[in-house]
């Protein structure tokens, strides 16, 4: 069995491994140490023994880093601290890098290699027609198994639920894959909270290990949402179009000339009245991805996508991303015919790695 160690200097979090020490270099590589142990990070911690320094340093050679954000930091001769605790309980236990809104096709996966490319290892699609499941669902679930990657795909909506079963039936046979039943009910009369836990019953007698993401915008979540059986949230924001409050910097291209295409464009005050929603409302255990919708097609804002996700992510403690390239998802690779978006969304994952 292994076993977890630290020392009273320092806060780093060591699994030893065939007599070697493996430095746990981030927090999502303990949190997935755990979910394969099946147990929770915090039962794990209870494991983690602290031992002298020496000990550590002349017992156990050094091993491989396991890296899947770090847990701890080095305080090198001062006082020592306790054991790093996240601040909040969003974060998700893989770290997961989705492009929202990608084909669905299994005659060439030339879409896919430039996905990957870029960084992303999850992406997202729509239902594509009232049919049942096709093979070529399959085809490219295994294909993104066979990369490391994982499919989230918005299952048929209002097709009965037979079709539904079937989908959620076939779709669980994939360990890479993942359910989104609807899409933003916080702001449609349908489905209200009564059918959103009938729809995710269904879901779960048909597939009990199948996770459930939810897509959710800008309404009023305690009113329209309901919790039930998801997994995960996934929830999108417009935090740089002017009818909710954003305006250009100062003595910027876009304040002089009225540039909606100008990457000079502040946060929508608006957006931080969701912030203390999600905080009130969103069950404190909650994973959620923000969706940066930063950039757009034609004239719209296109801000730095690592600023938007800062945004987001400090103020809720996550630590995974999703962008939807908004107007051209289905149309992949194209959007990311702008080169200076793709290379800032390649930046950025690099460093959540």
């Amino acid at each position: 069995m292994a076993k977890f160690v630290k020392c009273a200097e320092h806060d780093e979090i060591f699994k030893i491994e065939n007599g070697q020490k493996c430095w746990i270099q981030d927090w999502s590589s303990f949190v997935f140490i755990a979910k394969n142990m099946k147990i929770t990070w915090n039962e794990l911690l209870t494991q983690v023994e602290t031992i002298p320094f020496e000990e550590l340093k002349d017992n156990y050679p050094v091993g491989e880093t396991m890296l899947k954000k770090t847990v701890t930091t080095i305080v090198g001769g001062k006082k020592p601290r306790d054991i790093f605790y996240p601040e909040a309980g969003h974060q998700t236990d893989i770290l997961y890098k989705m492009l929202y809104v990608c084909p669905w096709r299994a005659d060439s996966y030339g879409w896919l290699d430039e996905i990957q490319e870029v960084g992303f290892n999850v992406v997202h699609s729509w239902w594509p027609s009232k049919a049942a499941w096709e093979k070529a669902n399959d085809d490219i679930l295994n294909e993104l198994e066979r990369r490391g990657m994982y499919g989230c795909v918005q299952l048929p909506k209002d097709f009965g639920k037979a079709v539904l079963e079937e989908a959620a039936r076939k779709l669980g046979k994939h360990p890479n894959a993942f359910a989104s039943p609807f899409e933003e009910p916080d702001g449609k009369e349908h489905p209200n909270k009564a059918e959103q836990k009938e729809i995710c019953d269904i879901i779960k007698q048909a597939s009990p290990e199948l996770e459930i993401w939810l897509c959710l915008n800008w309404g009023p979540w305690k009113l329209k949402v309901s919790f039930y059986g998801v997994s995960l949230v996934m929830t999108d924001s417009y935090p740089f179009m002017t009818h909710h409050g954003s305006h250009p910097v100062p003595n910027t291209p876009a304040a002089k000339d009225g540039d909606c295409s100008l990457p000079f464009w502040t946060m929508a005050e608006i957006i931080k009245d969701k912030i203390v929603m999600i905080k009130e409302v969103a069950p404190a255990d909650m994973p959620i991805i923000n969706i940066g919708q930063g950039y757009y097609a034609g004239n719209n804002a296109y801000p730095n996508v690592e600023e938007e996700w800062k945004f987001y992510n400090d103020r809720l403690g996550l630590n995974s991303f999703a962008v939807y390239p908004h107007g051209q998802g289905q149309n992949f690779p194209s959007v990311m015919d702008d080169e200076r978006i793709k290379n800032q969304c390649k930046e950025l994952m690099k460093k959540l790695r």
